[in-house]
């Protein structure tokens, strides 16, 4: 098949992953196209990577598409209006989510027009059926994979003193000053080492958002730049837990995932897709409360946190467990080219 993506997420360059920090958008983006390259698919790729070249078998363009030369157009994020369904009407049409559910993201209802919903995890699928009206039967779940040659568990000894975060502060830090000054209490040379800044998702922090990193600081957090995957794979062998404080729903965390990878339990809470991936006490643990609850969450934030470090037996058997079930991103290849080769042919039927 010909296939085309097209994308407008700032910041994307084909080998980007190697060089910078990289979220899940431009992680997938820069897999899928070549999984599908090497299944035997025609790729091209159209984005903010206004270079017209070949990596890996995948053509990126910076130029005008041709519109009646695609067996299939992808739609990623909310890259889509009803001229570019127009545009490309003679083309199987996908629409590949990856933003919560915002009635500000898509201009018109071209959402209506598309043959085909990519969901991330059922929570996506689940909020965007019942917001947008979508039938459930129009949506395939493929969630994202990792690396395996970069996230794998290693065999290095933990620091049991040592905690990460490695989320964008709009998701969420709320609990975290206060199960740290927790945790400085059980251990006063207990480190948090937070990875966290405006260079993942290319949008600078609000003023609110620096205001609490500095109170954060203050209170001895360690906050540095986030770093490319291959360094912050080496960083998640070495540590002893990893929080996602989140008030945000993620759709699939690219973090929570690669940790897992890693071996590196995951201190979440139940909202967006985490309940899909962390069971309480078996590869991680989830709060019972989100932030409805506010200081209530906070409470059973610190709780996790602290049982983590003092429960040496359930920390190695949630270690474990942790790399279990997470896909390779050659799984997810293989989930892309089925679902094309099972809706395209029931549409040409």
């Amino acid at each position: 098949m010909k296939i085309l993506f097209l994308d407008g997420t700032k910041g994307f360059y084909p080998n980007r992953i190697n060089e910078k920090p990289t979220g899940g958008i431009l992680t997938s983006l820069t897999h899928i196209p070549r999984l599908l390259v090497k299944a035997g698919h025609d790729v091209t790729v159209a984005s903010t990577y206004k270079v017209n070249e070949t990596v890996e078998g995948v053509k990126y363009v910076g130029d005008l598409i041709e519109k009646n030369v695609w067996d299939v157009v992808v739609f990623n994020r909310n890259f889509l209006d009803r001229d570019m369904v127009r545009f490309f009407k003679d083309s199987y049409k996908i629409l590949w989510l990856h933003d919560v559910v915002d009635h500000r993201y898509f201009k018109d209802d071209a959402f209506t027009q598309v043959n085909h919903v990519i969901a991330l995890s059922q929570y996506q699928a689940d909020s965007y059926s019942d917001f947008y009206g979508l039938p459930m039967d129009s949506f395939s779940i493929i969630p994202n994979g990792v690396d395996k040659s970069v996230f794998y568990p290693g065999t290095e000894k933990r620091d049991r003193n040592l905690y990460v975060i490695g989320s964008a502060p709009i998701k969420g830090l709320f609990p975290v000053e206060f199960a740290f000054n927790n945790m400085r209490r059980l251990n006063p040379d207990f480190e948090l080492r937070a990875y966290v800044g405006d260079s993942l998702h290319e949008i600078s922090l609000t003023d609110s958002e620096n205001k609490r990193i500095e109170v954060l600081k203050k209170s001895g957090v360690d906050f540095l730049p986030p770093i490319p995957q291959k360094d912050l794979a080496d960083v998640f062998r070495s540590a002893w837990a990893l929080l996602m404080p989140s008030h945000y729903p993620e759709q699939c965390s690219n973090i929570l995932i690669q940790a897992l990878a890693c071996g590196l339990p995951v201190i979440t809470s139940p909202i967006g897709s985490a309940p899909e991936y962390i069971v309480d006490c078996v590869n991680g643990r989830i709060t019972k409360t989100t932030s409805s609850d506010w200081y209530w969450w906070w409470k059973q934030y610190a709780v996790a946190c602290a049982e983590t470090y003092q429960d040496t037996e359930l920390h190695a058997f949630m270690s474990e467990n942790a790399p279990k079930g997470i896909l390779s991103w050659e799984d997810v290849g293989r989930k892309w080219n089925e679902m094309l080769q099972v809706h395209t042919c029931k549409e040409a039927v």
